[in-house]
């Protein structure tokens, strides 16, 4: 009678309990989240390191949706792509694990979303996000000055959540620059500081943003930035 009541309870288990991560932060309240939101299909493991863990539920049969899971020591983001919406939860552990949620709609490969964060970082261990706004001159002007610029990091543009877009648009055709320039700030996760200033840096090591700077950077100084921070 003891093995049937453990085979039982072993079928019972919801498909969560099965993710193929070590540990979940914030485990309580992201998997009642994945409760809500009835995940169906199994998750599969994208990348497992020393900084974060991401894994992905796809979407089929009555599963309408696609999920991510990014898991780090400190925080956890669950975010889901539905009927044209791309779901963000961020639940980080010195915050009580209180959820904060933020909803895009459209075109999702407009945007650099805490997703685009993560796959990033599966394949680069180090980067530099510099965050540019179409509006901001000297903004503009480190753009023209670190066009061409080669690093020992992979350098990623962003552009302001806020930005105007078509002077953005101008700007980049002007200047020949990449199309990728134009994804806009979509990032849920947790920050070293609110982004007030046009241009900033971000600089990522391992999953983790572990240094935060504004203000105008020419290349000498980003290289040297770029020594001292990762």
């Amino acid at each position: 009678m003891p093995v049937i009541i453990i085979l039982i309870l072993s079928f019972a288990l919801p498909l969560w309990a099965n993710t193929p991560i070590k540990s979940i932060t914030c485990f309580d309240e992201v998997t009642s989240m994945m409760m809500k939101l009835n995940v169906t299909q199994p998750w599969m493991k994208v990348h497992e390191g020393n900084g974060f863990s991401l894994i992905e539920s796809k979407e089929k049969n009555d599963q309408k949706f696609t999920a991510w899971l990014s898991t780090t020591e400190g925080e956890s983001d669950l975010m889901v792509q539905k009927s044209g919406a791309f779901i963000q939860h961020s639940f980080i552990k010195k915050n009580d694990c209180k959820m904060r949620t933020l909803i895009s709609k459209g075109e999702i490969s407009k945007l650099f979303t805490t997703l685009d964060f993560y796959k990033t970082s599966k394949d680069n261990s180090k980067f530099v996000i510099l965050l540019w706004s179409s509006q901001m001159a000297i903004s503009l002007k480190q753009m023209r000055d670190l066009k061409g610029q080669k690093f020992e990091v992979p350098i990623i543009y962003v552009l302001d959540e806020n930005a105007n877009i078509q002077f953005a648009k101008d700007f980049i055709q002007k200047e020949k620059l990449p199309v990728s320039y134009l994804r806009q700030w979509s990032f849920v996760g947790e920050l070293p500081a609110t982004i007030e200033h046009y241009p900033s840096a971000l600089f990522v090591k391992e999953g983790k943003i572990v240094k935060y700077i504004p203000g105008f950077s020419t290349p000498q100084i980003l290289e040297k930035l770029i020594k001292d921070h990762l």
